[in-house]
């Protein structure tokens, strides 16, 4: 006996050495992979100067290592860590430095980092030939979504470069006649050349390795030739100068370089840099007559409007049918309950661009319901018509959220207590004063926090508008914002992603999410008061 104990004792003892092996193995394959990805992240901040990425990535490998490799008692940390990790990575950074954006004037023209850069790349494009510059035959070629040119030296070789990467040597090239290249190893030739790609072509400007201000272009896709900037740069003073004219071009406190008298509508230098601008972006938002602020209080007005109709018609028509198909005297009740959930079966993107097509003039709403009135539903330029949209928005959110309401109240209404309705049936209550004062106020403790998240959702309800109206009906031919944007559409249009303009403004766009954030986190935190008041009072 005593032997068969030892013998089960050392097999065991030999499977939990097995099983610690492979585990620490699987961790070491693990941890590899993360410290690989790690030091090309460090690899990366370094030679792109992010100094604050750098050092945070140093300090979670550090950390990372630290805790799983340590032969100390850190359990709890091995879980906790990871989440730590992605909750500073993607929430608080991104809140951090949505923040720090708000403040800036960071959008289109003003996307590099200093004046230092915007200096490089005004002497990169402001060129002319260089004279006595050399020229060479070249070819367009593409890798990716990338362009390059594939320039053809007198003894054939050909070298490749764009206006980041610089010029290399290429192998393995076929050239047709000394003048163009048919085949690159992992390069494409270009031969189709729309006006996007020929407006890439013309700014491309290769810098020429050992001579500082010498770049090569091309204009037509089949020569390319040297060519040197007009001007010079003085790092000191953050001054331009053309070397031609001898106008001088200083940074200003708006992130360009302009010339003394030089008017904001043709200024020379489109391109600036990002500086901070207090809380213009703010006052641009709510005070001044910007293209944007004009509509923002009509914007606001609607997207509380929106949300809370949202709720509460949902709310309403959700609660009713919960009531009706929670009575026990009502036939077929799993069929009708089966039927009611279909809509919240469909993705919500979907839902509504069906709905975009039942709506349109010649839709089946018009045709068939309304037997052949025409209502463009989703476009009048009208005030009538701007109405007719709201409605239409929020008949389709009706459709969309009652399901879910649905669900809520008849998890609810179930779990009421049932001696709590006796003593009121026996009290002689009628249905009326029973859902009045019993069932009414047990189901809103139930379902307020649940009342108070959807309006949070449905104030930054992006999808349901977007799919729908895309904002529209527009205000007036020319205005940027549409009768049905919400605050969440409007940011996204003035980040220059969802039509309206040809600016992106990043930096309203950042003040905008800003102003979101605080309005849904004040309401919230009303909504969660008056729950608990709720509470007290039952």
């Amino acid at each position: 006996m005593a032997s068969n104990a030892a013998a089960v004792a050392r097999d065991k003892t030999a499977w939990n050495s097995k099983t610690m092996s492979v585990g620490f193995v699987a961790k070491l394959i693990l941890m590899a992979l993360v410290d690989a990805l790690g030091v090309y992240i460090v690899y990366s901040a370094w030679m792109s100067r992010s100094w604050w990425v750098l050092v945070a990535m140093v300090a979670i490998l550090v950390a990372v290592n630290y805790t799983y490799f340590t032969r100390r008692n850190v359990l709890p940390a091995k879980y906790i860590l990871p989440g730590v990790i992605f909750l500073l990575v993607f929430q608080i950074f991104a809140v951090l430095y949505n923040g720090y954006i708000a403040f800036t004037n960071y959008g289109d023209g003003h996307r590099l980092g200093s004046a230092d850069d915007a200096a490089a790349f005004a002497l990169l494009q402001d060129v002319r030939p260089k004279e006595g510059g050399a020229t060479y035959p070249v070819t367009v070629v593409q890798a990716g979504t990338d362009l390059y040119l594939a320039i053809i030296e007198a003894d054939g070789s050909v070298w490749v470069g764009n206006a980041t990467e610089p010029l290399m040597l290429a192998k393995h090239a076929q050239v047709q006649n000394g003048t163009k290249v048919t085949a690159l190893d992992g390069f494409t030739p270009v031969t189709r050349f729309t006006p996007e790609i020929q407006q890439a072509i013309v700014q491309i400007a290769i810098p020429v390795p050992d001579q500082p201000g010498v770049v090569i272009k091309t204009d037509n896709a089949m020569t390319a030739y040297e060519a040197s900037s007009t001007l010079t740069y003085d790092k000191a003073t953050r001054t331009l100068t053309d070397t031609i004219t001898g106008t001088q071009y200083r940074a200003t406190d708006q992130g360009y370089f302009r010339a003394d008298g030089e008017t904001e509508q043709n200024p020379r230098f489109r391109t600036g840099w990002r500086v901070m601008v207090g809380l213009d972006n703010f006052v641009k938002a709510f005070f001044s007559d910007s293209e944007y602020g004009r509509y923002f209080m009509s914007v606001l007005i609607w997207t509380f409007v929106f949300a809370f109709m949202s709720v509460f018609l949902t709310f309403v028509v959700g609660t009713f049918l919960a009531i009706v198909l929670n009575d026990e005297r009502m036939g077929g009740r799993k069929i009708y309950r089966t039927l009611l959930l279909l809509p919240y079966a469909f993705p919500p993107f979907l839902g509504a661009l069906v709905w975009r097509n039942l709506l349109l003039e010649d839709g089946f709403i018009n045709q068939v319901l309304l037997r052949g009135i025409h209502i463009n539903w989703l476009q009048t330029q009208t005030e009538s018509g701007y109405w007719f949209a709201r409605a239409a928005v929020l008949l389709v959110q009706i459709w969309l959220g009652f399901p879910y309401m649905f669900l809520i109240s008849t998890g609810a209404l179930q779990s009421l207590p049932g001696d709590v309705k006796e003593s009121a049936v026996i009290d002689g209550a009628s249905p009326f004063r029973m859902w009045l004062n019993v069932t009414g106020p047990l189901l809103l403790i139930s379902t307020a926090p649940i009342l108070v998240a959807s309006f949070a959702f449905n104030f930054n309800n992006f999808t349901l508008i977007y799919m729908l109206t895309k904002g529209g009906p527009s205000f007036g031919m020319t205005a940027p914002i549409g009768a049905t944007d919400i605050l969440i559409t409007m940011v996204y249009r003035i980040a220059g992603v969802g039509g309206g303009t040809a600016r992106a403004d990043l930096g309203l766009a950042a003040a905008m999410s800003l102003i979101i954030f605080v309005v849904v986190a004040v309401i919230a935190l009303l909504g969660f008061r008056q729950t608990r008041r709720l509470e007290e009072m039952v």
